[in-house]
């Protein structure tokens, strides 16, 4: 399985003023010998709390985020398909809709000056039962200049069958 993340969740910064756009697509690709279905897909705005790696934030137990919850139906993809899956951005706290943009802001002062990385979350499940849930930070928004797409292309999802052997 793999996923283009092109413009997905683009969330742009003016120090303390969140946007992102309400629309979202996103490109899915079971290069895999099995269908899959897509599920569960949402998005966190995490608070870099440590100087340490920013990827490693998304993969915290508790994470301190702000969620990004999308309006998508599970999605099906034959083995060798290629899907589009356009989404809706739910206006849900502490985001609220301002025309085709969700928008919020953070009050403290420690945000403003704060980096954030944006993760995106999704669970992939098989006929066989098996079933994974990927999660991947997709870029850092610091607290003043561009957007780094800092993370590498990665691997694709692999979703592996689990047996069991009992006696």
């Amino acid at each position: 399985m793999r996923f283009i993340v092109g413009d997905v969740l683009r969330v742009m910064r003016d120090k303390t003023q969140f946007t992102l756009p309400e629309m979202q697509e996103f490109t899915f690709i079971n290069s895999g010998n099995r269908q899959a279905v897509v599920s569960d897909i949402y998005g966190m705005l995490v608070l870099v709390t440590s100087a340490g790696d920013a990827a490693a934030q998304c993969n915290q137990k508790l994470p301190l985020h702000k969620s990004i919850y999308l309006e998508a139906n599970p999605l099906v993809l034959k083995p060798g398909e290629i899907q589009v899956l356009q989404a809706k951005v739910r206006a849900e706290y502490p985001w609220k809709k301002d025309g085709g943009l969700l928008r919020f802001k953070e009050d403290g002062a420690v945000e403003g000056v704060a980096s954030y990385v944006v993760c995106l979350a999704l669970r992939v499940s098989t006929p066989d039962s098996s079933s994974a849930k990927w999660v991947q930070p997709l870029y850092v928004l610091p607290n003043a200049g561009e957007q780094e797409d800092a993370f590498g292309k990665g691997e694709p999802l692999k979703v592996l069958q689990r047996t069991r052997l009992g006696f």
